[in-house]
């Protein structure tokens, strides 16, 4: 697939461009996943679209669906994870209908203890196979305690007939936000740890998890890894946010990093120098030299500047969406590149999480 692309893009100039979806409005895709280039699926809220190489077409949810993430298999075979009514929701596509899978529920214990009243958030799922499902997130009590961590950080695994915990280690004041399955030998989960004030890597082997803590810049209050972009398996690319310290709440002043596992060692770079609320939201791979991150800087008041998009190459090369074009994911379908997310003003005001004002946006990388 990368040899077809690496051929076509020598006979074009590629370049970023709209593709219609679905019309609607006070809508925003979070997430898009694809398994090839006419399997391709988009989701955010109660919105769920599927590519079938010629459009993109909805596909309902069950009432009261949140949807946070997908992860494409095929065009009979996808998952989502997300809420309904309060509660985690993990849903699985057939082809013709969603059916709900139970996740294995948040556990208290003497070691954890989080308290019956605990809740179970997941924020990613990622396959390999119909019998190798991801996902992760946290568990989170209810009412914060002294000295006791507020969140656990969880990863469960589908084996094809049901959920199980996965055996992470214990991971006290961690949230995971995306998770990457190759095979299931070779998994990875990232995501935020507030008591080692850094970014959390984990990888399992198909035998036990190692946990990185990679180092964080100097300065900062915090990273949060916000994604990851699989190039191999020595080769990994997790694309971060900055917050510094001391944390100003009016400037923001947050900024983007990039991390880099070669197999032994972690990396860290930074593309562009800090901005107001700006961090990198995504990233995706084509290759060694076709790695994207999407650089985001937000503003709760006025009309979103479009998203940058960096391209790790020589020379790197910057793309600058329109005022109002912003990118929340990327996926690489083995052709072209797919960015979901959405356009307009994005919030009514700061305390609008609907975003009353913004509409589904699809982007494609490709010859057009």
């Amino acid at each position: 697939m990368v040899a077809a692309l690496v051929s076509s893009l020598a006979l074009c100039v590629p370049g970023w461009h709209v593709v219609p979806g679905v019309a609607a409005p006070a809508a925003v895709l979070y997430t898009v996943s694809a398994s090839g280039p006419a399997d391709a699926w988009a989701a955010g809220g109660a919105l769920v679209e599927h590519w079938d190489g010629s459009g993109w077409n909805r596909v309902p949810v069950p009432a009261g669906t949140r949807v946070v993430d997908v992860a494409a298999m095929s065009a009979s075979d996808a998952w989502i994870v997300g809420s309904a009514e309060g509660r985690p929701a993990v849903q699985h596509w057939d082809g013709s209908a969603w059916s709900a899978v139970a996740p294995p529920p948040s556990v208290t214990t003497a070691t954890n203890g989080l308290g019956a009243d605990a809740s179970r958030t997941f924020d990613a799922v990622a396959a390999s196979s119909s019998s190798d499902v991801w996902a992760v997130g946290y568990d989170e009590r209810k009412h914060s305690e002294p000295e006791k961590p507020l969140t656990f950080g969880v990863v469960v695994h589908w084996d094809g007939a049901t959920w199980s915990d996965s055996g992470v280690p214990l991971l006290p004041d961690v949230t995971l936000s995306d998770v990457s399955a190759a095979s299931p030998t070779d998994v990875w989960a990232v995501g935020r740890d507030d008591r080692h004030r850094t970014g959390i890597a984990l990888h399992w082997d198909g035998s036990r998890w190692t946990v990185f803590h990679p180092h964080a810049p100097e300065g900062t209050e915090s990273v949060t890894f916000s994604s990851i972009a699989r190039i191999a398996a020595d080769d990994i690319v997790v694309s971060a946010s900055v917050d510094p310290y001391p944390v100003d709440e009016l400037t923001g002043d947050s900024w983007g990093v990039v991390y880099r596992w070669d197999g032994h060692r972690w990396t860290k770079r930074v593309l562009d120098g800090t901005g107001d609320f700006a961090g990198y939201d995504a990233a995706a791979a084509i290759d060694k030299t076709n790695v994207w991150i999407v650089d985001n800087t937000y503003d709760p008041f006025r009309q979103q500047p479009g998203t940058q998009l960096f391209r790790l190459a020589q020379p790197r090369a910057r793309t600058t969406f329109k005022q109002g074009q912003v990118l929340e994911s990327l996926a690489f379908d083995g052709v072209g590149l797919w960015g979901v997310g959405w356009i307009g003003s994005g919030r009514a005001d700061s305390y609008d999480y609907g975003y009353a004002r913004a509409r589904p946006l699809i982007m494609r990388y490709d010859c057009g």
